[in-house]
């Protein structure tokens, strides 16, 4: 009896303490295991603040973005700023080239050497043509375009009006018609071939007609319908080297009784 009793006492012992353990789990699951309102708070708080600690992370992300791409910008701004001077200082660096090369091109031009032939004597022209122009009148035909006997002559010097000296290297000239001026020069002897700035050959060229005029061509020359040329050209090398020619024409001025000048050109040959 009292065995049995025990045992039931140890039983419901035991039942006791189970149901109390079973309580005591309980009250520690829902204590430590089942979210409170202080959890959910607490929760709630840490996620607001990893979220604001993200968005936060964010907008610092996106503000250096933004001051990235802005001083991006401004490096790009300051790189087409530089590729605009750059252009700049190329055009400026290339027309400061051509101005240097135009002022080298133009300093032979400017300083080469010009020489002109001035004449010394004019001659007997003005009888030449009026020795023409009645010549063969005696006869009644056939005689009109004979030349007369009668020549002309001219002499002449040639100057150098230039800042360096040339080296004469041929004369060449002419006195006919304009009518025939397409006949061959005459070449002239030089005697002085260096010539100085500013100087004038000691020596003087002279130059004759081939042959005299004919009646019709003095009677053309006195009516204005035709004229009495002297032209040639000068060729000399100036102080670059380069191969000049001085090409000239005078008229002669019946009604003045002198030479006229008409045309006096020098330029050089394409080298």
């Amino acid at each position: 009896m009292l065995k049995s009793s025990t045992s039931r006492l140890m039983i419901l012992v035991a039942g006791v303490l189970f149901l109390t353990l079973f309580i005591v789990g309980s009250i520690l699951a829902v204590e430590y295991y089942e979210p409170t309102q202080w959890h959910a708070e607490q929760e709630a708080k840490n996620q607001t603040e990893a979220k604001a600690i993200d968005i936060l992370a964010s907008e610092r992300v996106a503000y250096y973005t933004k001051v990235l791409a802005i001083f991006t910008g401004v490096l790009s701004g300051f790189g087409f700023l530089q590729i605009g001077f750059l252009i700049r200082a190329d055009k400026i660096t290339r027309k400061s080239a051509n101005a240097a090369q135009m002022a080298a091109e133009a300093l032979p031009i400017v300083e080469r050497a010009y020489v002109y032939p001035v004449i010394a004597f004019q001659g007997n022209v003005q009888d030449c043509i009026r020795s023409a122009h009645v010549f063969y009148m005696d006869r009644l035909e056939g005689d009109a375009d004979t030349p007369s006997p009668e020549t002309a002559e001219v002499s002449f010097r040639i100057k150098n009006l230039g800042k360096t000296p040339a080296v004469l290297t041929s004369v060449e000239v002419i006195i006919c018609t304009w009518s025939a001026r397409d006949e061959g020069y005459e070449i002239l002897p030089i005697a002085e071939a260096v010539l100085g700035a500013n100087e004038t050959t000691e020596t003087a060229f002279t130059s004759r007609m081939a042959r005299g005029l004919s009646r019709n061509q003095a009677q053309g020359i006195l009516s204005l319908m035709d004229f009495l040329v002297f032209r040639g050209r000068i060729t000399f090398n100036d102080i670059w080297n380069y191969e000049c020619v001085t090409e000239f024409v005078f008229h002669w001025r019946p009604d003045g009784n002198r030479w006229e000048t008409r045309k006096i050109t020098t330029s050089a040959k394409q080298q």
